[in-house]
C-alpha cells in the first residue's frame, strides 16, 4: 500500500519540478530536500525536462520511488 503512495508522489513531483520546473521554495537559488534528489537524478541521466513520469523507462520510475521512499523515511 505504501508503495503505492511513494509511487504516485514520485509521479506528482517529478511531473512539478522537472517537467513544469516549480520551485518548492519561495526562494530562487535553494531547493527543498526531495526537490534536490529529483534534480541530481535528472542531471545524472540526462533526463531533458519535457520527459514526463510516466514517459521515463521502468527502472527510472522505480529507482526515483525508492529514493522518494528514502527522503520520505529521513533518509
Amino acid at each position: 500500500m505504501f508503495d503505492q503512495v511513494y509511487f504516485s508522489f514520485a509521479k506528482i513531483y517529478w511531473n512539478l519540478v522537472i517537467h513544469h520546473d516549480l520551485n518548492q521554495l519561495n526562494t530562487p537559488n535553494r531547493q527543498a530536500g526531495i526537490q534536490k534528489e529529483l534534480k541530481e537524478f535528472q542531471l545524472m541521466y540526462g533526463v531533458p525536462n519535457k520527459v514526463v513520469f510516466d514517459h521515463l523507462p521502468s527502472n527510472f520510475q522505480l529507482q526515483l520511488v525508492e529514493r522518494t521512499k528514502k527522503w520520505g523515511q529521513g533518509m
